[in-house]
């Protein structure tokens, strides 16, 4: 298996359990759990939810181009810009403290998805740098 493919494999996964399926279906409830402030309406939280959705999506689509030796770049940098991005925002708003207000649960939450949206989007680069050398 292509390190690309593992990646992705491990990216489908980790999306579905960790935003796609919370962000679209998960009760208020569980928010408070984890000490996440929401205010008003939770209609972005659901929309941000799809568009995880939408995503795997392009993931699956990853796979199966690696699956039928198809080279392409465009869902790869897609990936890298989504992940690396969420992260690089996520960052933003812990060094700005404005998670503060958040519980211990919430903030380990997000600091782990930090953490994974980071780490997919360097493997995602480090993968795109060997698949090119091959």
């Amino acid at each position: 298996m292509t390190m690309l493919k593992m990646v992705y494999k491990i990216k489908i996964v980790i999306t579905i359990i960790f935003w796609a399926v919370p962000l679209t279906f998960f009760p208020p409830q569980v928010y408070d759990f984890f000490g996440i402030p929401m205010e008003g309406t939770y209609l972005f939280i659901r929309l941000l939810g799809a568009a995880y959705f939408a995503l795997l999506f392009g993931y699956l689509e990853a796979l199966h181009q690696i699956k039928n030796n198809i080279v392409s770049i465009r869902i790869p940098l897609m990936s890298i810009t989504a992940n690396g991005g969420a992260s690089i925002v996520i960052l933003i708003f812990l060094i700005m403290g404005s998670l503060d207000t958040w519980g211990l649960l919430g903030k380990v939450y997000i600091l782990v998805s930090c953490i994974i949206l980071f780490m997919i989007a360097s493997l995602l680069t480090i993968s795109l740098i060997i698949r090119k050398k091959e």
